[in-house]
């Protein structure tokens, strides 16, 4: 029952492990090899805050949960590409349907940004994590996933070690039993054994008046 019990608390954290590393190899093919700025899995993304231009609505290392739409409204926060191709997160201001063009601004901006076409944006800002940020950047970095596995390693490493050692004591305690039970019949049967050999000088004399 422990055995069993201390295997289903291990498989949250295989899960978790499992989930990490396939993610960040997800990440690295899609900006590294598919040059993807804001990879999408199944329509969703996420991206981290890198400056104030939408405060107070968000701040910097605020995680933003990006959700791929087909059609955006005015108020609506976005995250696009602009003309230097970086991302950036804004409010949508105006819309000119018959262009199919955008206008957007920072909630801290006074001005706002040049047209946008709906296709260079990534999709709308659905949920917003405060300060979450600083741990997907930190579980993204490559050395930090190293870590983390190798940390696993180890820990499952020893966990096995234990459970070698554990096994390897259970038999040794049997042997010794089975050993001390050999002892213990062997010295049972040694005193029948001597009593049936050896007659005492008085059995012997009563058996030869008896022969006389």
């Amino acid at each position: 029952m422990k055995k069993a019990l201390k295997f289903v608390l291990k498989i949250p954290g295989f899960l978790l492990l499992s989930l990490l590393i396939g993610y960040n190899v997800f990440l690295l093919n899609a900006k590294f090899v598919l040059h993807e700025q804001l990879p999408m899995l199944n329509g969703y993304g996420h991206a981290i805050v890198l400056s104030g231009s939408m405060q107070p609505t968000f701040d910097v290392n605020d995680l933003l949960i990006i959700q791929k739409c087909d059609k955006y409204e005015v108020d609506d926060i976005v995250t696009f590409v602009d003309k230097n191709n970086d991302l950036v997160t804004h409010r949508i201001i105006s819309i000119d349907s018959k262009n199919e063009t955008f206008i957007t601004r920072g909630d801290a901006n006074n001005i706002h940004d040049p047209e946008l076409k709906t296709d260079r944006i990534k999709g709308k800002v659905i949920c917003i994590i405060p300060k979450f940020g600083n741990v997907i950047s930190f579980l993204q970095n490559p050395f930090c996933v190293l870590t983390v596995v190798t940390i696993a390693f180890i820990l499952l490493e020893r966990s096995y070690s234990k459970e070698k050692e554990k096994k390897q004591s259970d038999i040794d305690k049997i042997k010794a039993e089975i050993e001390l039970l050999k002892k213990s019949d062997a010295t049972a049967d040694t005193p029948d054994s001597e009593q049936v050999g050896n007659i005492s000088p008085t059995a012997e004399n009563d058996t030869e008046n008896h022969t006389l």
